[in-house]
Protein backbone atom coordinates (compact mmCIF):
# COMPACT_ATOMS: atom_id res chain seq x y z
CA UNK A 1 0.00 0.00 0.00
CA UNK A 2 0.97 3.64 -0.21
CA UNK A 3 0.47 4.41 3.46
CA UNK A 4 0.41 2.65 6.78
CA UNK A 5 2.56 1.60 9.68
CA UNK A 6 2.54 2.18 13.40
CA UNK A 7 4.86 4.30 15.54
CA UNK A 8 4.39 4.52 19.31
CA UNK A 9 5.28 7.70 21.22
CA UNK A 10 8.25 7.74 23.55
CA UNK A 11 8.89 9.92 26.57
CA UNK A 12 10.74 12.39 24.34
CA UNK A 13 7.50 13.34 22.59
CA UNK A 14 8.30 12.06 19.09
CA UNK A 15 5.61 11.23 16.56
CA UNK A 16 2.85 8.97 17.87
CA UNK A 17 0.67 7.35 15.21
CA UNK A 18 -1.94 4.66 15.64
CA UNK A 19 -3.27 3.25 12.38
CA UNK A 20 -6.77 1.98 13.02
CA UNK A 21 -7.64 0.78 9.53
CA UNK A 22 -5.88 -0.13 6.29
CA UNK A 23 -6.45 1.91 3.17
CA UNK A 24 -5.93 -1.19 1.04
CA UNK A 25 -9.60 -2.18 1.18
CA UNK A 26 -10.82 1.36 0.54
CA UNK A 27 -11.34 2.22 4.20
CA UNK A 28 -9.83 5.59 5.15
CA UNK A 29 -6.76 5.41 7.36
CA UNK A 30 -7.28 7.01 10.78
CA UNK A 31 -4.26 8.29 12.68
CA UNK A 32 -4.44 9.48 16.28
CA UNK A 33 -1.68 11.91 17.22
CA UNK A 34 -0.69 12.54 20.82
CA UNK A 35 2.51 14.60 20.60
CA UNK A 36 5.27 16.00 18.41
CA UNK A 37 5.38 16.51 14.64
CA UNK A 38 3.41 14.51 12.10
CA UNK A 39 5.24 13.05 9.08
CA UNK A 40 2.95 11.79 6.36
CA UNK A 41 3.04 8.00 5.94
CA UNK A 42 3.15 7.94 2.12
CA UNK A 43 5.71 6.23 -0.06
CA UNK A 44 7.57 8.35 -2.63
CA UNK A 45 5.38 9.75 -5.38
CA UNK A 46 2.13 9.80 -3.44
CA UNK A 47 0.32 12.38 -1.33
CA UNK A 48 -3.24 12.58 -0.05
CA UNK A 49 -6.16 14.55 1.28
CA UNK A 50 -7.36 14.27 4.83
CA UNK A 51 -9.75 15.49 7.48
CA UNK A 52 -8.09 16.88 10.60
CA UNK A 53 -10.01 16.86 13.90
CA UNK A 54 -8.72 18.45 17.09
CA UNK A 55 -9.74 18.62 20.75
CA UNK A 56 -8.29 21.15 23.18
CA UNK A 57 -7.04 20.17 26.62
CA UNK A 58 -9.45 20.25 29.57
CA UNK A 59 -8.95 22.62 32.50
CA UNK A 60 -8.24 21.34 35.98
CA UNK A 61 -10.41 21.81 39.03
CA UNK A 62 -9.83 24.95 41.07
CA UNK A 63 -7.20 25.81 43.68
CA UNK A 64 -8.08 29.37 44.73
CA UNK A 65 -10.06 28.67 47.89
CA UNK A 66 -8.63 27.87 51.32
CA UNK A 67 -10.51 24.97 52.91
CA UNK A 68 -13.85 25.23 51.15
CA UNK A 69 -14.71 23.14 48.09
CA UNK A 70 -13.46 24.02 44.60
CA UNK A 71 -15.16 24.38 41.18
CA UNK A 72 -14.71 22.07 38.21
CA UNK A 73 -12.73 22.94 35.08
CA UNK A 74 -14.12 23.53 31.60
CA UNK A 75 -13.86 20.97 28.79
CA UNK A 76 -11.88 21.46 25.58
CA UNK A 77 -13.37 22.64 22.30
CA UNK A 78 -13.54 20.63 19.04
CA UNK A 79 -12.53 21.81 15.58
CA UNK A 80 -12.33 20.03 12.21
CA UNK A 81 -11.40 20.79 8.61
CA UNK A 82 -11.84 18.61 5.49
CA UNK A 83 -9.78 18.43 2.29
CA UNK A 84 -6.38 19.30 3.73
CA UNK A 85 -3.56 18.28 1.38
CA UNK A 86 -0.78 16.24 2.98
CA UNK A 87 2.40 16.17 0.90
CA UNK A 88 4.75 13.20 1.00
CA UNK A 89 7.76 13.47 3.29
CA UNK A 90 6.61 16.67 5.01
CA UNK A 91 6.72 17.17 8.77
CA UNK A 92 3.63 19.03 9.90
CA UNK A 93 3.97 20.76 13.29
CA UNK A 94 1.47 19.70 15.91
CA UNK A 95 0.81 21.00 19.41
CA UNK A 96 -1.38 18.84 21.63
CA UNK A 97 -3.01 20.90 24.38
CA UNK A 98 -2.07 19.76 27.86
CA UNK A 99 -4.69 19.23 30.51
CA UNK A 100 -4.70 21.77 33.32
CA UNK A 101 -2.62 20.81 36.37
CA UNK A 102 -3.66 22.35 39.68
CA UNK A 103 -0.58 21.36 41.68
CA UNK A 104 1.57 23.64 39.50
CA UNK A 105 -1.03 26.37 39.22
CA UNK A 106 -1.74 25.92 35.50
CA UNK A 107 -5.49 25.48 35.54
CA UNK A 108 -6.33 26.23 31.92
CA UNK A 109 -6.15 23.52 29.29
CA UNK A 110 -3.88 24.15 26.32
CA UNK A 111 -5.04 24.75 22.76
CA UNK A 112 -4.43 21.98 20.23
CA UNK A 113 -2.94 23.21 16.95
CA UNK A 114 -2.31 21.53 13.59
CA UNK A 115 0.18 23.03 11.12
CA UNK A 116 0.58 26.51 12.62
CA UNK A 117 -3.08 27.40 12.88
CA UNK A 118 -4.76 25.49 10.03
CA UNK A 119 -6.88 23.71 12.65
CA UNK A 120 -7.07 24.92 16.26
CA UNK A 121 -9.20 23.69 19.18
CA UNK A 122 -9.30 25.95 22.22
CA UNK A 123 -8.59 24.53 25.67
CA UNK A 124 -10.94 24.72 28.65
CA UNK A 125 -10.64 27.35 31.39
CA UNK A 126 -10.14 26.98 35.11
CA UNK A 127 -12.73 28.21 37.58
CA UNK A 128 -12.51 31.59 39.25
CA UNK A 129 -13.29 31.64 42.96
CA UNK A 130 -16.29 29.34 43.33
CA UNK A 131 -17.48 29.75 39.72
CA UNK A 132 -16.92 26.78 37.42
CA UNK A 133 -14.55 27.19 34.48
CA UNK A 134 -15.73 28.00 30.97
CA UNK A 135 -15.41 25.50 28.17
CA UNK A 136 -13.05 25.94 25.23
CA UNK A 137 -14.40 28.68 22.99
CA UNK A 138 -15.67 28.49 19.42
CA UNK A 139 -14.35 31.95 18.52
CA UNK A 140 -10.81 30.96 19.55
CA UNK A 141 -10.94 27.76 17.51
CA UNK A 142 -10.22 27.39 13.77
CA UNK A 143 -11.96 25.00 11.38
CA UNK A 144 -15.07 24.60 9.25
CA UNK A 145 -16.73 22.71 12.12
CA UNK A 146 -16.36 23.98 15.69
CA UNK A 147 -18.07 23.21 18.98
CA UNK A 148 -17.48 24.53 22.50
CA UNK A 149 -16.46 22.57 25.56
CA UNK A 150 -18.85 22.21 28.51
CA UNK A 151 -18.61 24.43 31.57
CA UNK A 152 -17.42 23.22 34.95
CA UNK A 153 -19.88 23.52 37.82
CA UNK A 154 -19.61 25.45 41.07
CA UNK A 155 -19.05 23.62 44.38
CA UNK A 156 -21.22 23.39 47.45
CA UNK A 157 -18.68 25.39 49.41
CA UNK A 158 -18.85 23.42 52.67
CA UNK A 159 -19.45 20.08 50.99
CA UNK A 160 -18.92 18.52 47.57
CA UNK A 161 -16.76 19.87 44.75
CA UNK A 162 -17.88 21.11 41.36
CA UNK A 163 -17.70 18.79 38.34
CA UNK A 164 -15.67 19.18 35.16
CA UNK A 165 -17.31 19.93 31.83
CA UNK A 166 -17.18 17.41 28.98
CA UNK A 167 -15.18 18.15 25.85
CA UNK A 168 -17.06 18.92 22.65
CA UNK A 169 -18.00 16.09 20.32
CA UNK A 170 -17.99 16.05 16.52
CA UNK A 171 -21.61 17.16 16.46
CA UNK A 172 -22.34 19.15 19.64
CA UNK A 173 -20.99 21.24 22.48
CA UNK A 174 -19.73 19.35 25.51
CA UNK A 175 -22.18 19.02 28.37
CA UNK A 176 -21.78 21.16 31.46
CA UNK A 177 -20.71 19.61 34.75
CA UNK A 178 -23.54 18.97 37.19
CA UNK A 179 -23.88 20.75 40.51
CA UNK A 180 -23.02 18.87 43.71
CA UNK A 181 -25.73 17.62 46.03
CA UNK A 182 -24.67 18.94 49.44
CA UNK A 183 -21.74 16.71 50.45
CA UNK A 184 -21.76 14.66 47.24
CA UNK A 185 -19.61 16.05 44.42
CA UNK A 186 -21.16 16.91 41.08
CA UNK A 187 -21.18 14.43 38.19
CA UNK A 188 -18.92 15.32 35.26
CA UNK A 189 -20.46 16.53 32.01
CA UNK A 190 -20.45 14.08 29.10
CA UNK A 191 -18.57 14.63 25.86
CA UNK A 192 -15.90 13.12 23.66
CA UNK A 193 -13.95 13.11 26.93
CA UNK A 194 -16.15 13.17 30.04
CA UNK A 195 -15.52 15.69 32.79
CA UNK A 196 -14.29 14.41 36.14
CA UNK A 197 -16.67 14.16 39.08
CA UNK A 198 -16.28 16.62 41.90
CA UNK A 199 -14.91 15.23 45.13
CA UNK A 200 -17.28 14.38 47.94
CA UNK A 201 -16.82 16.10 51.30
CA UNK A 202 -13.18 15.64 52.36
CA UNK A 203 -12.38 13.87 49.07
CA UNK A 204 -10.31 14.79 46.01
CA UNK A 205 -11.85 15.45 42.60
CA UNK A 206 -11.58 12.98 39.72
CA UNK A 207 -9.53 13.46 36.58
CA UNK A 208 -11.08 14.58 33.31
CA UNK A 209 -11.01 11.96 30.57
CA UNK A 210 -8.97 12.26 27.36
CA UNK A 211 -9.58 14.06 25.11
CA UNK A 212 -10.23 17.33 26.88
CA UNK A 213 -12.49 16.49 29.81
CA UNK A 214 -12.40 19.09 32.60
CA UNK A 215 -11.06 18.02 35.98
CA UNK A 216 -13.28 17.77 39.05
CA UNK A 217 -12.91 20.19 41.96
CA UNK A 218 -12.10 18.80 45.38
CA UNK A 219 -14.58 18.75 48.22
CA UNK A 220 -14.10 20.76 51.39
CA UNK A 221 -10.69 19.72 52.70
CA UNK A 222 -9.06 18.95 56.02
CA UNK A 223 -5.49 18.44 54.72
CA UNK A 224 -3.23 19.11 51.74
CA UNK A 225 -3.74 15.64 50.26
CA UNK A 226 -7.30 16.52 49.23
CA UNK A 227 -6.91 18.09 45.80
CA UNK A 228 -8.69 19.09 42.64
CA UNK A 229 -7.95 16.95 39.60
CA UNK A 230 -6.16 17.41 36.28
CA UNK A 231 -7.98 17.98 33.03
CA UNK A 232 -7.65 15.50 30.17
CA UNK A 233 -5.08 16.20 27.47
CA UNK A 234 -6.11 17.11 23.93
CA UNK A 235 -5.93 15.01 20.79
CA UNK A 236 -5.64 15.24 17.02
CA UNK A 237 -7.20 12.72 14.67
CA UNK A 238 -6.20 12.64 10.99
CA UNK A 239 -8.36 10.65 8.57
CA UNK A 240 -6.76 10.15 5.15
CA UNK A 241 -9.67 10.12 2.72
CA UNK A 242 -7.92 9.88 -0.67
CA UNK A 243 -4.49 9.23 -2.11
CA UNK A 244 -3.14 10.96 -5.21
CA UNK A 245 0.14 11.27 -7.15
CA UNK A 246 2.20 14.03 -5.53
CA UNK A 247 1.44 17.36 -7.24
CA UNK A 248 4.38 18.69 -9.25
Amino acid sequence: GVCGGTSKAGANGKVSIYVLNSFADGTPVVLEIYSGNFKTPFIKGFSGYCTVEAWGGGASGGIANLNIAEPGGGGGAYAAQDNILLQEGINYPIIIGNGGTPNVGTLNGGATNFNAGIVVADGGYGGVGIVGGKGGKINLSVGAVRFAGGKGSSPFVNGGGGAGGGSATKTANGMNGNLPNLNTGGTGGTGEGNGGNGGNLYMSGLYGKTPGGGGGGRGRKTNQNIRSANGGSGRIKITITSIIPTPI
